[in-house]
């Protein structure tokens, strides 16, 4: 193995990590085995996966939420028939449709550094386009 090859190699997943071991043996015509023990043995990087996580929300979104809900629950208890108001709450089930196709985990995988922990990718973006379907209820009130 020369040290041009290791160069080229590691050029080529600097470019870009989501290149797979294939793309590369075909595009310099170099043996399979020859790239894969390249890569791990003398570039030393490892082949992961993104993990997917449902939410990405920064602390300020965090304190939003607690602040939202906790004036929700003064609001609703301590005004005039308070406890009362929450039977007056609209509730429904909500499916949400994206139009964001979310890629299968073969196309999230990259060679990163071995050291380097797995990269995390959100499942679905706040400001993506999508459409609603709600099916809605009103509560009676009881007194």
């Amino acid at each position: 193995m020369n040290e041009q090859t290791i160069a080229s190699i590691k050029k080529d997943i600097d470019e870009g990590p989501h290149i797979s071991v294939r793309e590369k043996s075909n595009t310099n015509g170099i043996s399979y085995g020859t790239v894969h023990t390249t890569i791990i043995e003398h570039i030393r990087m490892k082949k992961v996966r993104a993990r997917w996580i449902p939410h990405l929300l920064t602390v300020d979104q965090k304190r939003e939420r607690v602040r939202s809900a906790t004036k929700f629950l003064n609001t609703c208890m301590f005004e005039p028939h308070g406890p009362h108001r929450l039977f007056d709450i609209v509730t429904g089930d909500e499916t949400w449709f994206t139009f964001f196709i979310i890629p299968p985990k073969r196309l999230n995988r990259m060679w990163v550094d071995g050291q380097e922990t797995d990269p995390s990718c959100c499942v679905q973006d706040f400001k993506a386009e999508r459409e609603c379907l709600r099916y809605s209820s009103i509560a009676e009130a009881r007194l």
